[in-house]
């Protein structure tokens, strides 16, 4: 009997073959049920060799001889402390192959649970039998829903994007002093504050300040939209949106959503 804090135990036994050319298969979908049932560790699974470990060869032989019977399945349960057991069968018909689970409650040596496919194409065998598994220990009674890892938007992208937010806006607010610088150059020339020579070197600074925050707000926005890219790509479905909108004497970039 199993705790209130244990696994419920489950017992995989030998699965049953009907013809030579299944046999293989057979062995073959015992090992798959042992792997697919402690998949999502809530079951303790127990196959046959543990059951040698357990009870020992002499009493393995003796037990499992009778899977067949239910007077002897809540012996089997009782002996390993298990509450259910698993059962299979495969067979074949011409290049079809038919798989046949049941879940067996042991205290009442009934069926819960049965599970039946009939597989066309070989190269399906892993998918369909892995399905039929996830459906047969979903019945186990008792059973906690599965634990969902939770599919939240990964945080790396969103630092991408806020840098490149970071440095459109560096770039726009060189783009406005730069405009200005160039303006003031052109009204103290007109002025005759300045000479013409002085004149031109303050306004191509400026202009080349001004170049400068264009190439920046350009790759800043760049940089950004890819961060956004990239957390569509690897977080949820609904990416923070991403606007450029022009503003005086340079542009704006906003960034929104839920981070």
């Amino acid at each position: 009997m199993t705790g209130a804090a244990e696994k419920p135990r489950v017992v995989v036994l030998d699965v049953t073959s009907f013809d030579a050319t299944t046999a293989r298969r057979a062995s073959e979908l015992a090992e798959l049920a042992l792997t697919e049932l402690s998949r999502s560790g809530r079951l303790e699974v127990i196959g046959t060799s543990d059951v040698t470990t357990m009870l020992g060869l002499e009493r393995q032989k003796t037990l499992l001889g009778c899977t067949q019977e239910r007077s002897c399945m809540a012996e089997i349960g009782a002996a390993l402390g298990a509450p259910y057991l698993v059962a299979g069968s495969v067979g074949s018909s011409g290049a079809l192959l038919r798989v046949d689970l049941k879940l067996i409650e042991v205290s009442s040596s009934k069926v819960i649970a049965r599970e039946g496919q009939v597989i066309e194409n070989e190269r399906d065998w892993y998918t369909l039998t892995a399905a039929m598994f996830a459906r047969l220990e979903a019945a186990v009674p008792g059973l906690d829903a599965p634990v969902k890892p939770t599919s939240g938007r990964a945080a790396w992208p969103f630092v991408v994007a806020g840098a490149g937010a970071l440095v459109g806006l560096g770039g726009g607010a060189l783009m406005v002093v730069g405009a200005a610088q160039a303006t003031d150059a052109l009204e103290q020339g007109r002025a005759g504050a300045v000479t013409a020579p002085a004149v031109s070197t303050r306004y191509d600074a400026a202009s080349t300040l001004h170049s400068v925050g264009v190439g920046l707000l350009i790759g800043g926005a760049a940089l950004a939209a890819t961060g956004v890219v990239l957390a569509f790509v690897t977080g949820e479905p609904k990416p923070a949106p991403l606007s450029l909108s022009p503003v005086a004497g340079g542009a704006q970039l906003t960034l929104q959503g839920t981070f």
